[in-house]
């Protein structure tokens, strides 16, 4: 008889390919889709700090209904001007982030405000994105 040596088959070859294969294309996706997410969330962060910031002047503006020249802080609604989002730059482009300040008097008889501070923000191709503050604000504080 015959010496027998021990070997693979090609059906137990191109099966294990066939798993190495998706394995390896089931990676890729995931640090894909983990990457995305990445962008988004320092995204969203920054977005949020900016807005953040224009929150803490809104509720640092001299208010005071009885002077109207100390008063700062103007009823209706305002858009600012477009800024950089401070993030890691990993593309050719640049995160713009827009800020939209609304303040609405709540009731004539109580001197209290609505602060609401919008900032819109989009990836490229994907958005747009808005992060949302809302503080009230009466004239003492």
């Amino acid at each position: 008889m015959g010496e027998r040596r021990g070997g693979f088959t090609l059906t137990e070859v191109v099966v294990s390919m066939a798993l190495a294969a998706f394995t390896v294309g089931g990676v890729i996706a995931c640090y894909l889709m983990a990457a995305q997410r990445s962008e988004w969330t320092t995204a969203s962060t920054a977005a949020h700090q900016l807005a953040m910031d224009r929150m803490e002047q809104l509720r640092a503006a001299r208010w005071d209904d009885a002077a109207a020249l100390t008063n700062e802080l103007v009823e209706g609604e305002q858009w600012g001007a477009p800024t950089v989002l401070e993030v890691p730059q990993t593309g050719a482009g640049m995160l713009w982030a827009t800020n939209r300040v609304t303040v609405t008097r709540l009731a004539v008889d109580r001197p209290v405000m609505l602060l609401r501070v919008d900032c819109v923000w989009s990836l490229a191709a994907r958005g747009p994105f808005t992060n949302t503050l809302v503080s009230y604000r009466a004239p003492d504080q």
